[in-house]
Order: C-alpha cells, then sequence, then structure tokens
C-alpha cells in the first residue's frame, strides 16, 4: 500500500468528490446525533479485577464524612504563609499533605511532621484538664507554663535547641543564600521547600517571571535545607522527649546533626 499527495482544486475526480462531501456538513440546522451509550459500555465504578488496594483504600476514604481538626486548620495556614514568605508559592491543602510525604524527608521525620500537623502529640493544654496531671503542661526544660509544638522546637531556651539550629546554620552553604528564618510553620512545611536561583543571588528578581533564565528552580539547594530544617527539627522533639521521660540530659559536645 503507497499513499500518494494530491494538490487540493486541482480538478482530481477523488479530490473533487472529497470537496463535495466537505459541502455537504455545512449546514445551517446541525444535525441530531444519538449520543445513547450502550448500559455494556457505560461502566461505573473501577473495574475489580484490575483496581490496586490504594486506589479502592482511596476511594472508600473519600466517602468518609469529616470534621477539620482545629488545631489542623490552624497549622495549615500557619504553614501555607511561612513557605509561601519562602518560596514565593501560596500552597495548598493538598500540596502542603503532599509534602509532608515528600521523599527528601526521612521515614520518621514524615511521621512526625503529619502527627504535628495534626496537633495530637500530647504536650501543653493536652494535660491541663486531666486532674493530678496538669504539671505536665509545663516545660521541663524552662518550666514555661503551657508547653506547644513551637515553644519546644524554636523558642524554649534550653541550650540544644540553640546548639542544634546553630549547627544547621553553619552547615548551610551561603553560596545558596542567607540561613532563613526558622518558624513553626518552616519546620512543618519543609516538604514543600522550592528555592529558586533568585533568592539565593539576588532578592531583586522575586518578581521576575518564572521562565528568567536566574530564577530557576534550584534543586540541590532544596533538598539540603529540607533536610537540615527537618532533621535539626527531629533531633530537638527527640533529645525534649529523652528529657522529659527518661531524665537524660545531654552536654553540649555530644551533640550533632545526623
Amino acid at each position: 500500500m503507497s499513499f500518494e499527495w494530491i494538490k487540493g482544486h486541482s480538478g482530481q475526480q477523488g479530490n473533487k468528490q472529497a470537496d463535495k462531501l466537505a459541502k455537504g456538513a455545512n449546514k445551517p440546522i446541525a444535525d441530531e446525533l444519538d449520543l445513547y451509550v450502550p448500559d455494556d459500555f457505560n461502566l461505573q465504578g473501577a473495574k475489580l479485577s484490575s483496581i490496586t488496594q490504594a486506589l479502592a483504600y482511596k476511594g472508600i476514604r473519600e466517602h468518609i464524612p469529616f470534621t477539620p481538626r482545629r488545631k489542623t486548620t490552624s497549622n495549615l495556614d500557619i504553614t501555607r504563609f511561612a513557605i509561601q514568605d519562602m518560596s514565593k508559592q501560596l500552597e495548598t491543602d493538598t500540596s502542603i499533605w503532599t509534602g509532608c510525604r515528600n521523599k527528601d524527608l526521612s521515614k520518621k521525620v514524615r511521621q512526625f511532621v503529619y502527627k504535628a500537623m495534626h496537633g495530637v502529640y500530647r504536650i501543653g493544654e493536652y494535660w491541663t484538664n486531666i486532674p493530678t496531671y496538669e504539671h505536665r503542661a509545663r516545660c521541663t526544660h524552662c518550666n514555661a507554663d503551657n508547653e506547644s509544638m513551637e515553644h519546644i522546637l524554636i523558642d524554649c531556651p534550653q541550650n540544644v535547641n540553640s546548639i542544634i539550629w546553630s549547627l544547621a546554620k553553619d552547615t548551610w552553604p551561603m553560596k545558596y543564600g542567607a540561613w532563613p528564618q526558622i518558624s513553626l510553620g518552616t519546620i512543618l512545611g519543609c516538604g514543600n521547600i522550592s528555592l529558586t536561583q533568585s533568592r539565593q543571588n539576588n532578592e531583586q528578581l522575586n518578581n521576575a517571571p518564572d521562565d528568567h533564565p536566574n530564577k530557576q528552580l534550584q534543586k540541590g539547594a532544596s533538598h539540603l535545607l529540607k533536610i537540615l530544617i527537618s532533621e535539626s527539627a527531629y533531633l530537638i522533639w527527640v533529645t525534649r522527649c529523652e528529657k522529659t521521660i527518661a531524665g537524660t540530659d545531654y552536654a553540649p559536645q555530644t551533640i550533632s546533626l545526623p
């Protein structure tokens, strides 16, 4: 079988017939077409023989009504605007939850960030309404009232916090720009961090178009910053728990990043 190109409107018989058929479709009133789909082909749902367990579970979860937790909603907003200040991108709830599962974060850190986002750890105000356990709401390091995750990871004046964040800052190469201001939102949204060259070299380029040659995503820098922030925060959390539960104290010279 072979094909041959024929110049249009050249008087060739086959071409003439094709033009005639094409003109026949040019009607002032369109034909009514039967768009009915036979029941045998109008299938609903997923094909049981090819569905995966993950897809089935996702479909089931989508039909379960839920009420957003007050703490979760608050943490999502804190995270959203913290990442916007750093990456100039306003994240959605979906993208933030996806960032919690970012493979740049270790599995234990992903679990920690997910639980911290939901506020499920038994700290601070959790203990205030439990008789004879109200003292557990106070920080075991500085005796501050109503201990919170933000206090544990950032605000507590204990030496461990300042040492770990100083080590992380010293590890960060200055060629990628200044070390960011660490907040609870930065930690919870560390999986969504994406640095551009404009932030590293020239803050004035932040308003440049996304395709600007000097405003391209820096994957290596973003990857490193995700690891430094997430691992530092998790290390602070672990040392806090060991101090609170087992009474373990760490000398400054024994503290190092993983």
